[in-house]
This record gives C-alpha cells, structure tokens and sequence, in this order.
C-alpha cells in the first residue's frame, strides 16, 4: 500500500453476481461487459482520485488450478475491452510468460525461487506452455509475494527484507492463511473461540525484515560498492547468520573503513545435471527374483499438500500393515493405480526424488534392479534411477550410473532396469522426477543370475 498499488481481489463473488446481472452472461458477452463497466469504472475513478494505481486481481494463482485458467483468460479479454481498467494477478514465473500482455501488473508466486534457481521454470500443470528462461525471470520478475506462517519467523523476517533487495524486486506482497487452528499457515494474534490465542511471532520478525532493509538501504546509499550475496545463497541463510548481518551493516554505516562481511556457511548448490544412460530392458533375461523381505521410503523434498493422500502401499501382514505394495509377490489384492506418488512441485530438482531401501533375508548377489511406474498425465515425469548397496543399511556404496527408463514408454507404463551392486543385505535405490512433477511407482524388483 505504501507504493500506492491497490489490488482489489479476489473478485469470485463479485463476478457471480455481475454474470447474474448480466442474465447469466459470461465475460464473452456484451451484457456482461456493460455491467462490469458500470461496477469497475467508479472504482478505478475512485482509486484514482485517491492516488492508487488501481488493479483487479479476478483469480487466485489461475496458472496452477486449472479449473479456473479458461474463465481467468476470459476475464482478461473482456476486461481488456474497458478503457481504463487494468489487470493484477498472482501466477508464477512461467504464468506470467504465458499470459503477457494481458497482465498489467503480477506478484510472483514464485518469484524468488524462479530468480534463484538458475533454470528455466516451466507449468507442472501445462507443460506445454513456453518456459520462462534464467534471463527472461531476470529481467521481468520484479514483485512477489508469500505467506506469513506462524512457526517460520525466520522466512518472515528474510523475504521481506534482505531478500527482498538481493532480488532488486520493486516489492513484496504478503498473506496470512487462517484455515483453522490446526493448520501451520496461522500467523493469527487474535483470540479463538476457545479464548486461545496464536503467537504474533512472525509478523514481528517480518517487521525485523523491514528494518534489516531499511539499513541495507542506508548504507548502499552510503557505500554503492557493497553488495549481498546472491539470492541462491540468501535464501539459505540461517536465523544467527541473519543477525550477524544487521550487525555487520551497523558497524559499516558508523565506521567507513570497514568492509562488512555477509557471509553463510550454506553456498549455492552446483545444477544437478546428472549424466543419465539408457536402461537396459533385456538385462534380467535368464534371471531369477530375490525376494524382498521389506522396504522403506524415504521421498526428497514432496510438496506438502499431497504426500499423505498418494501413499498406498500399505498392506495388512498379520495384525500390523507393511509397507508390500510394490513387491506383487506380497500383493494378496489389486493395488491402486498410484501405489506409491508424491507431488515435487516447487522442488529443486536434485530434491525431486523417492528412495526405497529394500532389505533381503540374506546377503546376496545383485545382479539386476528394475523399477516400474505409471504416468498417469503429462504431469507424471520420471527422469532416472540409482542404485547402492550396503551390509548393515548404516554406510552404502557409492552410486552406481544414473540410467533412464528402458525404451520410449508405450502409453503411460514405463520401467527402468540397470545393473546390479554385486553382495548386499540392503539396496538403497533412488528414483528421480526432476522439479514440478509428480512420481508414481508401482513395482520395484531385483534379480540375480541363476545357478
């Protein structure tokens, strides 16, 4: 507000009731322009008057519920045929390529990690949208936005300060969530219905992140040659770095003579660019099964919302439930078709794995792996697998190759098959998807030579 940009949204309800005006008329039709423009045109005058740049912002993220992409396009249009009115919206890197000309203003929904990422962000949800490059996000993402979440002052008191100016955004918008009293979006001081209260701690660390920019301002007016990390390496900073950083900018702005240091033990991590070979369907020919006497998984960094909703591989064995469902050997009933799916939307991509470790009765020769999984849509993505093996499931050995899936997947199967790691009693195999994607494992199964 204090940049005098008003974003007046969500308008859902107020668009229900201009269609029903209208007739039922949707955007498309002139009955329903006309009545818009008698409902938007006083508010942007008034706007105005006032000194805002006037927005409206119809659609939350219409970029990644597709449910509303199509009506949120046509908003766009009809509004664009109003002189005068003028378009926010809140769609991510990727979002904001695609959608153009038709957005006069937008706050980056993943503004800072698209800028930090260093690679190309492309739609899980529409992949066949054009892909905003490094250099595109450089030079047109300048505002984002995120959540105030009550347990998480340190990402409150970082995204609206230091990281806000390590960016160059013009700014930063924020929301704070209040679900319920379970949900770990509250950033809410007021009483429940109960007379309990939530915790006003990270809207007084985002106030911290307010001042941490004020300084850094000061003192880059004072001293144009002192520059903070790059945004990769901010992001990673810790709570106690942070701190040490204001004092380091205090002790610069009353001594010119010293040079501050902003510096974390965290450094940008290399692209994880891993060189993938082909798998080798034929390989278990000849080959019998060993059978796997359990398994664990440990899945990267999965987006929130979905883990707990795609992890059917539980199975009754006696009075407790497994985790069987990827060995058929075990399966005494049909599975469903994602047995074992986690979301990595948003996800670095080196994080955008699942890992199963497999123990067997005994140790054993390993002579061949293969995995096997579905993509469902254009969404399922599976990139490559590998494997390591281990005597005790305390030290592993190194990774073998990263390899592919077998040929071109027929339909939505596909299956990966590499080498074996010669004795183990445990193998640690690690399956990948890339970022965005959702990974979805059926079977895993591993062979040994006859005789």
């Amino acid at each position: 507000m204090n940049q005098k940009v008003l974003i007046y949204g969500i308008l859902g309800p107020l668009l229900k009731a201009i269609e029903e005006r209208a007739g039922q008329a949707g955007p498309e039709n002139a009955a329903w322009r006309e009545v818009a423009a008698k409902v938007f045109i006083p508010m942007h005058e008034l706007a105005e008057k006032e000194g805002y740049d006037f927005y409206l912002h119809p659609y939350d993220e219409p970029d990644v519920h597709p449910k509303i992409t199509a009506s949120f396009m046509q908003f766009c249009q009809a509004l664009k045929t109003i002189p005068g009115l003028k378009i926010a919206s809140n769609v991510g890197a990727c979002g904001q390529k695609h959608f153009g000309q038709l957005l006069d203003f937008n706050i980056c929904n993943s503004g800072y990690q698209s800028l930090a990422a260093r690679t190309a962000q492309t739609n899980p949800f529409f992949p066949d949208w054009e892909a905003a490059e490094p250099a595109w996000i450089k030079d047109n993402i300048s505002c984002a936005y995120t959540q105030v979440r009550a347990n998480d002052g340190l990402t409150a008191r970082l995204l609206y300060g230091l990281a806000v100016d390590a960016a160059n955004f013009k700014g930063v918008w924020g929301f704070a969530y209040h679900w319920n009293k379970k949900d770990w979006y509250i950033g809410w001081p007021f009483p429940e219905e109960d007379g309990s209260c939530g915790s006003t701690y990270a809207w007084e660390l985002l106030s911290t992140g307010i001042h941490d920019t004020r300084y850094w301002l000061t003192l880059k007016k004072q001293r144009p040659e002192v520059e903070l990390p790059q945004i990769g390496e901010m992001l990673n900073v810790s709570s106690e770095e942070l701190a040490d950083w204001r004092q380091e900018m205090i002790l610069a702005l009353l001594h010119d003579d010293y040079q501050p240091k902003f510096t974390t033990a965290k450094k940008i991590n290399a692209l994880y660019e891993p060189k993938i070979t082909a798998g080798q369907a034929d390989l278990i020919e000849g080959m019998e099964s060993i059978k796997i006497k359990n398994y664990e998984v440990y899945p990267g960094n999965i987006y929130k919302h979905y883990w707990n909703s795609n992890d059917h591989d539980w199975l009754d064995s006696g009075d407790v439930q497994k985790r069987l469902g990827l060995l058929t050997q075990e399966a005494g009933k049909p599975l469903p078709q994602s047995p074992l799916c986690y979301n990595f939307w948003r996800s670095d991509p080196a994080e955008s794995y699942i890992a199963i470790l497999a123990e067997f009765d005994e140790e054993t020769d390993v002579d061949a792996v293969r995995i096997e999984g579905v993509n469902h849509t254009k969404m399922f993505v599976v990139s490559h697998a590998e494997l390591r093996s281990s005597s005790d499931a305390m030290t592993f050995t190194s990774a073998t190759n990263a390899f592919g899936v077998d040929a071109e997947a027929k339909g939505a199967n596909w299956s990966i098959t590499m080498p074996g790691c010669g004795k183990a009693k445990y193998v640690l195999l690690s399956v990948w998807t890339g970022g965005n994607n959702y990974l979805n494992i059926k079977k895993i199964a591993v062979f040994k030579k006859k005789g």
